[in-house]
C-alpha cells in the first residue's frame, strides 16, 4: 500500500538533509489535504523557516534565508541571483524532478500565501492503491505483543453489557490484526468496566465505559435488552420495507442484520468513555433507518454488490475474463474528483484508521468511533459518486476500458467495507 509517512519521510530529507524517522509523527511540518484538493493541493507546508526551526540544522539556524525554498536551493548548491518567483519556481521543480525516484510522485507544485502546494501523480497512486488491495488485502504492521481483555457485566443493563463484550470484540479483532496474542497470561491485563470503584484482580488495570441509556428518559437503569431491542427495530424495518416493496419474504434474517448494525453503530458510534443514548421507545420513527449509521453502510455495500451480480449476469465471458486481470485495467480512464477522493481520502487511509482505532502505548485507548464515523463517510461519498457516475457501460470496445477501471475500483471499496464490517461483527447482506 503507498504509504503517506514515506512521502513525507521523502520530502524532508531532500529539503534538509538527514532527519530521523522516528521523529516524523510529532512533526506536523507537511500537511496532507484529506479534503477536496483543490485549494492547497494534495500536500503543503510553510515556507517561512519558522516552521523549520525543529529541522534544520543547528549551524545554519542563525543564517539568514527568505524562506525554506531558498535555504533548499542553497543547501543544494542550486541558488542563483535573481527573482524570487524564478528561484521559487526553480525549487518545486527541483522537488518534482526529485520525487521521479520516489514511490509516491509530485506532479506539480505552486505557492500560495507562504504555503507551497503540491498536486501529487493521481494515476500512479490510484493504480497503485488498487492494484494493491485488490492483490495483496489489507495488512497492519506487526507488533510481538500480548494483552487480555475482560469484561465486568453490567447487573442493572443488558445493553450496557452487550456494549462492552462489543467494545472487547473489536479491540480484539484490532490486536490479531496487528499480530497481537490474546492470552490470560499476558502482564497488560484490563478490565472493561463501568464501575469506577471497587476491588478488582491485582493483574488487571481497570478500562472505565459509560453506560447505554434511554435517549427520552435520560436514565439506564432499563428493562430495554439486546434482544427486546432488537424485536422492536425488526418489526419497524418490516412496516418500513412493506411500504417499499409489498409482499416481499425475505426478510426475517435481512431485516435482523440491519437491526443488529444499527444497534452495534449506535454503540460503538461514540467515545467508550461517553454515554451511548439509544432510543427505547415504542413509536414507529421509521426515518431512523432511512439515511443513518449501520442501515446505510449495508445499504451502500449491497449497492456495490448488486451492480457485481448485474455484471456477472449481463456481460459476456470475455468482458469477465479481462476484469480479472487487475494488472491490464487501465487505471487511467479515473480520472473524476469524486474518484481520487474514493482512493486518496479512504482506501490509502483505512490502515491508517484501524491503526487509529485502538491505542496500546502506555495505557490502553479504544476509539471504536473512529472507524464507525470512517464508514459512514465512506458511504455518504459513495453514495454521491453511485448517483453521478454511470458504472456499467454498453458493451462496446471504446466504453470497456472506463467500465473495468471503475468496477476495480468498486471492488477495493468493497474490500475496505467487508474487512471493516468484520473488524465491527456486523455481518453484510447482498441486498437490502
Amino acid at each position: 500500500m503507498v504509504d503517506m509517512k514515506e512521502l513525507v519521510s521523502d520530502i524532508l530529507h531532500e529539503i534538509v538533509g538527514e532527519i530521523d524517522i522516528n521523529c516524523l509523527d510529532k512533526l506536523n511540518i507537511v500537511r496532507i489535504n484529506n479534503g477536496i484538493s483543490t485549494i492547497n493541493g494534495d500536500l503543503w507546508f510553510y515556507s517561512k523557516l519558522d516552521a523549520w526551526r525543529e529541522v534544520i540544522a543547528p549551524e545554519n539556524n542563525d543564517e539568514t534565508f527568505q524562506d525554506i525554498l531558498e535555504y533548499y536551493l542553497r543547501r543544494k548548491k542550486n541558488y542563483v541571483s535573481g527573482s524570487n518567483e524564478d528561484n521559487v519556481q526553480k525549487a518545486i521543480q527541483s522537488l518534482v524532478k526529485a520525487s521521479e525516484n520516489w514511490s509516491i510522485k509530485l506532479e506539480s507544485g505552486c505557492l500560495q500565501r507562504e504555503r507551497v502546494c503540491f498536486s501529487l501523480n493521481h494515476h500512479s497512486i490510484i493504480t497503485s492503491v488498487i492494484k494493491k488491495i485488490i492483490i495483496d488485502n489489507i495488512h497492519l504492521p506487526q507488533k510481538n505483543r500480548t494483552i487480555f481483555l475482560q469484561v465486568n457485566n453490567d447487573p442493572e443493563s443488558n445493553l450496557t453489557t452487550f456494549r462492552l463484550q462489543e467494545l472487547k470484540n473489536f479491540a480484539q479483532n484490532i490486536f490479531r490484526l496487528q499480530g497481537y496474542d490474546i492470552t490470560n497470561t499476558s502482564p497488560e491485563k484490563y478490565l472493561l468496566t463501568t464501575n469506577s470503584h471497587g476491588s478488582i484482580e491485582a493483574s488487571y488495570k481497570r478500562y472505565i465505559c459509560n453506560f447505554v441509556q434511554d435517549a427520552r428518559s435520560n436514565v439506564y437503569k432499563t428493562n430495554e435488552t439486546r434482544e427486546s431491542y432488537l424485536k422492536r427495530q425488526i418489526a419497524m424495518l418490516k412496516i418500513l420495507s412493506e411500504m417499499r416493496e409489498p409482499g416481499r419474504k425475505d426478510l426475517d434474517g435481512r431485516m435482523r442484520s440491519i437491526a443488529e448494525a444499527t444497534l452495534k453503530f449506535e454503540i460503538l458510534g461514540v467515545k467508550p468513555h461517553c454515554r451511548s443514548f439509544i432510543e427505547v421507545s415504542d413509536d414507529s420513527r421509521l426515518s431512523n433507518f432511512t439515511i443513518k449509521g449501520g442501515a446505510f453502510v449495508l445499504y451502500n455495500v449491497a449497492r456495490i454488490q448488486a451492480i457485481f451480480r448485474k455484471f456477472e449476469e449481463e456481460y459476456s465471458l470475455q468482458t469477465r475474463e479481462a476484469f480479472q486481470n487487475v494488472d491490464q485495467i487501465d487505471f487511467s480512464r479515473l480520472s473524476l474528483q469524486g474518484e481520487w477522493n474514493l482512493v486518496y481520502n479512504f482506501i490509502l487511509t483505512y490502515p491508517k484508521v484501524l491503526m487509529n482505532s485502538v491505542h496500546h502505548e502506555e495505557l490502553l485507548e479504544l476509539c471504536p468511533q473512529v472507524l464507525c464515523a470512517f464508514l459512514s463517510r465512506l458511504s455518504r461519498k459513495f453514495s454521491v459518486y453511485y448517483h453521478h457516475t454511470r458504472i456499467l457501460t454498453e458493451e462496446r470496445k471504446h466504453l470497456i476500458p472506463i467500465m473495468l477501471a471503475r468496477l476495480s475500483l468498486l471492488k477495493a471499496l468493497l474490500i475496505v467495507f467487508h474487512h471493516a464490517l468484520e473488524v465491527l461483527n456486523i455481518t453484510p447482506i447482498p441486498q437490502m
